[in-house]
């Protein structure tokens, strides 16, 4: 990993795209004790000094360049489970406002 500056004066971090596909893909397929995948895009962003957003673009555009040209494809992370949401408070909150309205 290499640094250059850009336009404003400040360090930022350069990743080839090898470094970057060995990090994520490190990153990306470690499990915990349990066998559960527990890489995350945070993860590959403080190891390679780059920000979680550009993490996440290159991700997908390597992912797709790997695909297409070599037939290779780059792991995807594991997405965290998350709380199935309850829609009825919202839903009653809004009939009440609709009701008040007409």
């Amino acid at each position: 990993m290499s640094e250059k500056k850009n336009e404003s004066g400040e360090k930022r971090a350069y990743v080839s795209d090898a470094e970057f596909a060995q990090t994520w893909t490190e990153i990306a397929t470690a499990k915990d004790e349990h066998g559960e995948y527990t890489g995350t895009v945070q993860q590959v962003s403080d190891k390679l000094g780059l920000k979680p957003a550009s993490i996440s673009v290159r991700a997908t555009q390597l992912r797709k360049k790997l695909a297409e040209k070599t037939g290779v494809e780059l792991p995807k992370m594991k997405r965290r489970s998350r709380q199935p949401k309850n829609y009825d408070e919202t839903a009653d909150i809004v009939r009440q406002l609709l009701e008040q309205a007409s």
